[in-house]
């Protein structure tokens, strides 16, 4: 600050909470390997590592481990399996998409920073630090208006734009899994505090809340223990989603 010219300990200055590191992701096994065969993920994308908060420093840590894991075990990967091929229908199906993008009329409904912008001011102020039941119910309407009203006028007129767009699309389905996630969860622990719930519960919430895509291709996690809540979370795909606690 004094490199800026602004004196510290001379003027007051706010200090604010921001998004540090996002406890939530991916779920992978011991070998980093995901639910879809030849997927390994690592680093901060995955979740379940650091448990309900992470310590100061361990982010760097979860990379160098993980990240040499996945490497390993995805070298192996493809040394035994054969070449997966491109499913032609579901390539067409992505490309059909960003046409449709690309070829809607520019508006202020649909424009992706707006979009993008009105999601991150949604999770600050209804799913940030502090929640509760009435924050989070706020916080999921304004969402599901978005998917319904934004989303099928979202725009790209240039490439950058059009991943704009799809990228507030993604956004939308991650915090309204955020938020159903949070609801479920009826109790404060870690970085998770919720005002209606203060106290921990380790009797019925010691576990990780996994949502888990459903479809006609693809089951449910056989892994998962119980279920914790269902609920439908109508994507672009029409699947079915499933909040559900891992013992």
């Amino acid at each position: 600050m004094h490199f800026k010219g602004f004196p510290p300990l001379e003027k007051p200055f706010h200090i604010a909470p921001l998004v540090h590191h996002f406890m939530g992701g991916i779920l992978i096994d011991e070998e980093c390997r995901t639910d879809l065969a030849g997927l390994f993920a690592a680093g901060e994308v995955t979740g379940g590592i650091h448990g309900a908060n992470r310590s100061g420093g361990n982010a760097l840590t979860d990379c160098v481990v993980f990240g040499a894991k996945a490497g390993q075990y995805a070298a192996e990967h493809v040394k035994i399996k054969p070449k997966s091929q491109i499913d032609e229908t579901e390539a067409k199906q992505k490309l059909e998409r960003i046409s449709q993008i690309a070829s809607r009329e520019a508006s202020d409904l649909g424009s992706p920073r707006l979009v993008k912008a009105k999601v991150q001011e949604i999770m600050w102020e209804k799913a940030g630090v502090i929640r509760n039941r009435k924050s989070l119910l706020e916080a999921e309407k304004e969402l599901t208006q978005l998917k319904q009203e934004n989303l099928p006028k979202l725009f790209g007129k240039n490439p950058h734009e059009v991943m704009e767009a799809i990228e507030a699309t993604n956004m939308i389905i991650v915090a309204s899994l955020v938020v159903k996630a949070a609801l479920a969860r009826k109790e404060s622990r870690g970085a998770h505090y919720r005002t209606d719930y203060p106290n921990q519960d380790d009797k019925k919430r010691l576990g990780h809340a996994v949502l888990t895509k459903r479809s006609e291709k693809r089951k449910a996690n056989t892994r998962i223990a119980r279920a914790e809540v269902e609920f439908d979370f109508l994507t672009e795909m029409n699947t079915h989603m499933r909040v559900q606690v891992r013992s």
